[in-house]
């Protein structure tokens, strides 16, 4: 296995652990068990996530990650990059549009955690600046 055999198949894996944490994110959010009040790390990773993978949505239209791993491929003695986006490259039996309807709900569900913290945080300066009113 060659050095960029290495770094395509720690893109892969890369790509694979954002997904899922993705799913447990949107999942957290769902249930009702993304605390605002106090964000952990992986809460701040998710909405990251979110944030990066909205943006490259909207402007480029494709995952970076999916980018980079073509990239790589084709930099190899035999093209063997991939059309289309990391789901339907690995997991070819999902069709293409429950791949577009689940990325748009794990977007949609990613906005909503972000609402959440923004709400979390304005009402927690509007109580703080509150409280040094009142004193």
């Amino acid at each position: 296995m060659g050095s960029l055999d290495i770094v395509i198949t720690a893109i892969v894996v890369i790509h694979a652990s954002i997904i899922g944490l993705d799913f447990l994110g949107a999942i957290a959010v769902v249930t009702n068990r993304f605390h605002v009040a106090r964000l952990r790390w992986w809460q701040c990773l998710y909405l990251s996530i979110v944030f990066v993978k909205s943006l490259s949505l909207l402007f480029i239209d494709a995952c970076p990650l999916t980018i980079a791993e073509n990239y790589c491929r084709s930099l190899g003695h035999v093209d063997t990059s991939y059309g289309g986006s990391f789901i339907s490259h690995y997991l070819p039996r999902i069709p293409t549009e429950v791949d577009i309807v689940v990325t748009c709900l794990l977007m949609l569900t990613g906005l909503v955690a972000v609402l959440r913290v923004g709400h979390q945080q304005i009402a927690t300066c509007l109580a703080t600046s509150h409280a040094r009113s009142v004193h």
